[in-house]
């Protein structure tokens, strides 16, 4: 269930075929003009600023966050409107202080809720990443 309250307001959705990540601003509740009535979600989409660069010092950080399916955006100041059916999941996520990643304001990481962590426990109840 998401509303726009945190910690249910960060979301995965697919918008024109693509997946994308926003934060829920607002719930719309109207009438259609057929009668029913419809929902509508105002997001404000959030940025994929993953590093993409293979040749980076940083490449070996850049997996572990591809393995572990981090997210790392920053927050967009528009908004668009969504329909709820087009909701994918959830996101855990934090806000980033400045400067962090590069981002200079409203970065945001974020993992989707129905990621399971790739979290090997061995006999000894240590636990290992890989």
């Amino acid at each position: 269930m998401f509303t726009p309250l945190p910690p249910h307001n960060c979301v995965q959705y697919r918008f024109e075929g693509h997946i994308h990540y926003g934060l829920i601003d607002q719930i719309y509740k109207y009438d259609h003009p057929k009668g029913t009535k419809e929902h509508a979600l105002r997001i404000h989409p959030i940025i994929n600023r993953f590093p993409k660069d293979p040749t980076s010092p940083s490449k070996t950080f850049q997996f572990l966050c591809y393995l572990m399916k981090l997210v790392i955006g920053e927050c967009s100041e528009h908004h668009i409107l969504i329909s709820p059916s087009q909701v994918d999941s959830l996101m855990a996520y934090r806000y980033l202080d400045p400067g962090i990643f590069g981002i200079h304001d409203n970065g945001i990481a974020m993992v989707p809720d129905d990621h399971l962590g790739y979290l090997s426990i061995n006999e000894e109840s240590s636990v290992s990443l890989f």
